[in-house]
């Protein structure tokens, strides 16, 4: 689970490069998906979610970019946002080699997995990008972040909750900066990559230690 935290960093790259690639105004606040396409991803969930934002709560300084796309599958999900102002706050941007630099301009990480899930790698990336994240509650997912301190959680397949807790961020910036800042925090504390092999290191000292 280790990453490299100078690479994925908060300073990068400008934070107008996401806005720039994207084309996306800069008086909104990006929220960022990246990951599989596959439903128990719940990708759904996060477009729910943003049109709530956008009609619900008539929110509209922000967009949701949602990465991982490829081969046309995210046209399965058009129809969620068909007639709807949201789709004016939703882009798919397909799959990147340019991670670290857009995740300098984002403003909030989203993983709303509806099925099984784990401890993804793109949860690191983000936090060591000094995004805060909402993820479901979900074992091994739940465990990206500290409830409240780096993030929030939510019940899986919660879009309403969801909603509210990106109006929240998008209320509070403060807030947003202060989970922003203690994620990046933990991030450098215990997901750097030597931090991991260290880790891996002692335990298997351990286990020879017991054998001999």
């Amino acid at each position: 689970l280790g990453t490299d935290t100078t690479y994925f960093r908060p300073d990068v790259a400008s934070p107008d490069y996401v806005y720039d690639i994207f084309s996306i105004p800069k008086d909104r606040r990006i929220f960022l998906y990246m990951g599989h396409m596959e439903k128990r991803k719940g990708v759904d969930s996060l477009i729910q979610a943003a049109k709530i934002l956008a009609e619900n709560y008539e929110r509209r300084a922000f967009h949701l970019v949602i990465l991982g796309n490829r081969d046309g599958n995210e046209r399965v999900f058009l129809p969620l946002i068909a007639d709807s102002i949201a789709q004016k706050h939703i882009t798919f941007g397909g799959y990147r080699n340019d991670i670290p630099f857009l995740l300098a301009g984002c403003y909030a990480g989203l993983i709303g997995s509806t099925g099984w899930d784990s401890f993804p790698r793109s949860s690191i990336e983000m936090t060591a990008s000094g995004l805060p994240l909402l993820v479901s509650d979900l074992p091994g997912l739940n465990e990206t972040v500290l409830d409240g301190k780096t993030g929030f959680i939510f019940p899986p397949g919660d879009f309403y909750r969801l909603a509210m807790l990106m109006k929240q961020l998008l209320d509070d910036p403060i807030l947003r900066n202060n989970l922003g800042n203690a994620a990046r925090e933990r991030a450098v504390n215990y997901f750097t990559i030597d931090r991991q092999l260290q880790e891996l290191i002692t335990i298997m000292n351990k286990l020879i230690g017991k054998i001999i």
